[in-house]
């Protein structure tokens, strides 16, 4: 960040800079920052990381962390092909593997995301969201705590469930 802002004569600047040279799309912003394959990757912060502390200075923005990865899917959204799914083996001894599914499975099974799927997330979340007539960062908020251990912890079952509910 020192060197960006150092190049740009500030960071306001150079978020500023990438803004313009992507339409002024936010979205676009979090994948350059927080992409391994981009030139502007900030060093220690992923996609998720980089949205909220986009978000924490005034964006606009979903955080596609697996919370949201798995609400947004659970409720039919946004498909994933790969999950990570929790179980316990021979030993007694917790353990996590990838499962290959189209639809979630039951439990807390979250997705594996991948920087094209982390766009569709915050697309996803941002239309949702107008539906609702809240801004996404609400919208988010609401989702990771019903999702989030320090939340409701809502099982994918029931997203699913809250889902078609709303659809009636």
């Amino acid at each position: 960040m020192i060197r960006y802002s150092n190049k740009y004569c500030g960071l306001d600047n150079f978020i500023n800079t990438l803004l313009n040279e992507n339409n002024s799309d936010q979205k676009q912003l979090v994948l350059h920052l927080g992409s391994t394959d981009s030139k502007y990757k900030l060093s220690g912060m992923g996609i998720p990381i980089t949205s909220e502390a986009l978000r924490n200075i005034g964006f606009d923005m979903a955080k596609p962390d697996r919370h949201i990865n798995r609400a947004l899917a659970s409720f039919g959204l946004v498909k994933f092909g790969k999950w990570f799914d929790s179980y316990t083996d021979s030993d007694g001894k917790k353990k996590t593997r990838f499962i290959k599914v189209d639809e979630p499975p039951n439990g807390y099974s979250y997705p594996e995301t991948i920087g094209s799927k982390s766009l569709e997330v915050m697309q996803s979340m941002e239309d949702f969201a107008k539906l609702l007539r809240v801004r996404s960062v609400f919208g988010d908020y609401a989702i990771w705590l019903l999702c989030a251990k320090s939340g409701l912890y809502t099982r994918n079952e029931e997203l699913r469930r809250l889902a078609i509910s709303f659809r009636m």
